[in-house]
C-alpha cells in the first residue's frame, strides 16, 4: 500500500493542495485508512508556520495537516483530458419534458460529474435485459435521451445523434453480438451511459452510470424512479403468458435443461421461486410441443419431451433463468429469460397478484420483524476488470446486509440482483442500511447460482438480526454529498439540514467496509440547530479527500459517510475511533464493519436517525 508521507520517511510523491502562500514544508498528518481508502485526517489541525525554508524540489511533499485524504496510486491524478473536437450535438427533442420530471433530475445527475467537452452516447435499453417490455423501454430511453441533450447543450458536452447512436447500436441483435465499446471510439463517443431498470411497487427505478470508455472507470452515476401502470394477474395466468412469450421468441424449438427462478429479497430459490419454476417449465415445454407439431416437426417434439435424444445436434438447449420481485403486500414481480449458450434470447414478464398464491408462500418476510429473529440472505459478485476479487466480496457482503434488512422490515428489496460493477455496490447500499441494522452477523461462502462468470462469482450468505432505526423518535435531519462519484483527491462536503436541533456524527466507511469516526472529534461535540443549514468540513477545517486504494489494477472504489443522529447526546466514540496522530495508529484504530454496526445498535437506534451516503471514487 502507498502511504502519506509523514515526515518520517518517503511517500507518495504528489501535488500541493490548498498550500497557503509562503508556507514552509507541512506539519505532520493524522490518517484513518479503511484498508481499500485509507483516510487522512487533520480536522482542527493549527495551520503551518510561514517563513519555514521551502521544501527541497526532489523531495516528496506531505499533505497538509488541514486535509482529510485518501492516497491515491502511485502515480499521479491524470489532468483533465483536453476536449476532442465532438460530434453533431442530437437534435434537441420538440417535446421537453417537465422541469422535475425523473428524467431531468436523471440527466442533471449524470451531467453533474461528466467534463466539459466529452462525447456521450446513450445505451438503448435491451427488453432482454433492462426488466422492461420493448414498448415502456423505447419510451423511457427517449424521455431520458430528451432530458441529456437538453442537460448537455448548456454543459460543453456533446451527444451522439440519434442516426449516429443507430448507426453503432444497429439491431439489438447486432448491438448483443459487437464490440460495443470499439464502435463507440469509432464514432468518436468517449462516454456511454447505461441503465438499468429494477420493479418497484408504482413503477421502475432507472439507475444509470456513465463509463469513461478510454479509462474505464465509472464518471457519474445517478438513479431515478418512472412511474409505470402495474396490473397484477393469477398466477396461473401470468405464467401462461410467459411461457407463450418466451416460447414464441425462441429462435427454434427446443428442451429446458435447467430453471433458476431467484427470490430477490433473499438472492436464492426460495420456496416461492421454486413452486412458480416448477410451473414455468413444464408450461414452455407444453408451448415448445404446440409450436414443434404446428411446424410439423415430431422429432424437436421427442426431443423437448425427452422421449427420444437428438442425434443432428441441431436442438437448442435451453435455460430459465428469472427474478421475483416482491413489490409489496399484494403483488410479485415475476420476469425471466430464455437463455442459450450464455446468452439471453428473450424475455418476459408480469406482475403476479399474491392472493392467488398459496398462503405460505404469499407472505413477505419480516413485516415489522422480530428483535430475536435472524434473516438469512445470498448475494453474488462477479470478478470482471472493473471489479476485483476483494471488491467484489465486499459488495456482496454489502448486498446480503441490504436484504436481510429488506426481509426484516417488510420492504421491497434492492434493486441489485448481482452486483458487477462500484456502480451496482452503490446501489446495494441505498435506501436499506438507513432503515435497519444487520448485527450478530455470520457469513459463510455460498455456492453461485448465477448464469454466467464460471470460477470469477462470488457467493456469501449472511445471518443475522436486524435492529430498526427510529421506531420511537426519528430526528429529522436529511445529507447529502455534493456528488456521487469523485476523481481522486477530488474534495468531498457532506450537506446537512434538520428541522430540529440534534447531535451528530460522521464515520467513514471505506472501501474495504472498515469504519474511522470523522466527526465530532475527541472533547467536542457536533449539533445542529433546527433550521440551519451545516456543510462539513466547517471553515478552516480542511478539505476531506478521497481516492482508490493503491493496489495494482485498481481504478475505481465504492465507500460511504454515515450520518448518525440523535435528540440527545449519546455516546459516538463507543462506535468508532477517532483519527490517530500517525498514519500508523489510525490503521490500528480503524474498526471492521460488523463491529461498527453492532455498536451503533448498542445505542438505541429506535431514536436515531441513520443516512448513508455512498458514492463512487476513481482515478
Amino acid at each position: 500500500m502507498s502511504r502519506i508521507n509523514d515526515g518520517s520517511g518517503p511517500g507518495l510523491r504528489r501535488k500541493m493542495i490548498g498550500r497557503p502562500a509562503g508556507a514552509g514544508r507541512w506539519p505532520r498528518v493524522a490518517a484513518v485508512p479503511a484498508m481499500l481508502a485509507a483516510w487522512a485526517v487533520g480536522l482542527g489541525a493549527p495551520a503551518p508556520a510561514a517563513g519555514k525554508a521551502p521544501q527541497q524540489a526532489d523531495a516528496a511533499p506531505a499533505l497538509p495537516a488541514s486535509e482529510v485524504a485518501v492516497p491515491r496510486p502511485a502515480s499521479a491524478p491524470a489532468e483533465p483530458p483536453v476536449p476532442a473536437p465532438s460530434p453533431d450535438p442530437a437534435p434537441a427533442p420538440a417535446d421537453p419534458e417537465p422541469a422535475g420530471s425523473p428524467a431531468v433530475r436523471l440527466a442533471a445527475g449524470l451531467l453533474d460529474t461528466i467534463p466539459p467537452g466529452a462525447r456521450l452516447a446513450l445505451r438503448p435499453l435491451d427488453p432482454r435485459e433492462s426488466r422492461l417490455p420493448q414498448e415502456d423501454g423505447a419510451r423511457l430511453y427517449e424521455e431520458v435521451l430528451n432530458a441529456i441533450v437538453r442537460a448537455a447543450a448548456g454543459r460543453g458536452v456533446a451527444v451522439l445523434a440519434r442516426e449516429r447512436l443507430h448507426e453503432v447500436y444497429g439491431t439489438l441483435e447486432e448491438f448483443y453480438q459487437g464490440d460495443v465499446e470499439s464502435m463507440l471510439r469509432a464514432a468518436q463517443a468517449d462516454v456511454e451511459v447505461i441503465c438499468k431498470a429494477s420493479p418497484v411497487a408504482d413503477g421502475v427505478n432507472l439507475s444509470c452510470g456513465a463509463v469513461d470508455l478510454v479509462e474505464t472507470v465509472t464518471v457519474a452515476h445517478a438513479m431515478a424512479r418512472f412511474p409505470l401502470e402495474r396490473t397484477a394477474a393469477p398466477y396461473s395466468h401470468a405464467v401462461a403468458e410467459i411461457a407463450r412469450r418466451l416460447a414464441d421468441g425462441a429462435p427454434a424449438v427446443g428442451p429446458v435443461e435447467r430453471v433458476m427462478l431467484m427470490d430477490v429479497s433473499i438472492g436464492a430459490r426460495g420456496d416461492l421461486g421454486v413452486y412458480l419454476g416448477q410451473r414455468l417449465e413444464g408450461e414452455v415445454v407444453r408451448q415448445f410441443v404446440e409450436r414443434a407439431r404446428r411446424e410439423g416437426d415430431e422429432a424437436r417434439v421427442a426431443a423437448v419431451l425427452g422421449t427420444a435424444p437428438d442425434t443432428s445436434g441441431e436442438v437448442p438447449r435451453y435455460r430459465l433463468a428469472g427474478d421475483l420481485w416482491r413489490l409489496d403486500d399484494d403483488r410479485v414481480r415475476l420476469e425471466v429469460r430464455l437463455r442459450h449458450r450464455g446468452r439471453s434470447l428473450v424475455a418476459a414478464g408480469a406482475d403476479i397478484a399474491t392472493s392467488s398464491l398459496p398462503p405460505r408462500l404469499a407472505a413477505r418476510s419480516g413485516a415489522g420483524g422480530s428483535p430475536g429473529r435472524m434473516y438469512e440472505a445470498v448475494a453474488e459478485a462477479v470478478v470482471s476488470e472493473r471489479l476485483d476479487r476483494a471488491a467484489a466480496v465486499r459488495a456482496a457482503r454489502n448486498l446480503a446486509r441490504a436484504r436481510v434488512v429488506a426481509q426484516a422490515l417488510g420492504r421491497p428489496p434492492p434493486g441489485v440482483t448481482e452486483v458487477r460493477s462500484e456502480a451496482d455496490a452503490v446501489m446495494s447500499f441505498e435506501g436499506f442500511l438507513d432503515a435497519g441494522i444487520p448485527v450478530d452477523e455470520g457469513f459463510d461462502e455460498a455456492v453461485p447460482e448465477g448464469e454466467d462468470g464460471g470460477g470469477q462469482r462470488v457467493a456469501l450468505r449472511l445471518a443475522a438480526r436486524v435492529a430498526p432505526i427510529g421506531r420511537v423518535i426519528r430526528p429529522a435531519v436529511s445529507a447529502r454529498l455534493d456528488r456521487t462519484v469523485y476523481r481522486a483527491l477530488e474534495p468531498i462536503r457532506v450537506e446537512l439540514r434538520s428541522e430540529e436541533a440534534a447531535h451528530l456524527g460522521l464515520f467513514a466507511w471505506g472501501a474495504d467496509n472498515r469504519v474511522v469516526r470523522l466527526y465530532p472529534r475527541e472533547r467536542d461535540r457536533l449539533v445542529i440547530g433546527a433550521g440551519e443549514p451545516l456543510v462539513l468540513p466547517r471553515r478552516g477545517e480542511g478539505r476531506i479527500l478521497s481516492a482508490p486504494l493503491p493496489v495494482p489494477g485498481n481504478r475505481e472504489d465504492h465507500e460511504a459517510f454515515v450520518v448518525v443522529a440523535s435528540p440527545s447526546p449519546i455516546n459516538f466514540a463507543a462506535m468508532a475511533r477517532a483519527a490517530g496522530a500517525s498514519l500508523t495508529d489510525t490503521m490500528s484504530q480503524s474498526v471492521e464493519g460488523s463491529r461498527f454496526l453492532a455498536a451503533l445498535a448498542g445505542q438505541d437506534p429506535a431514536r436515531m436517525a441513520v443516512i448513508w451516503l455512498p458514492y463512487q471514487v476513481h482515478d
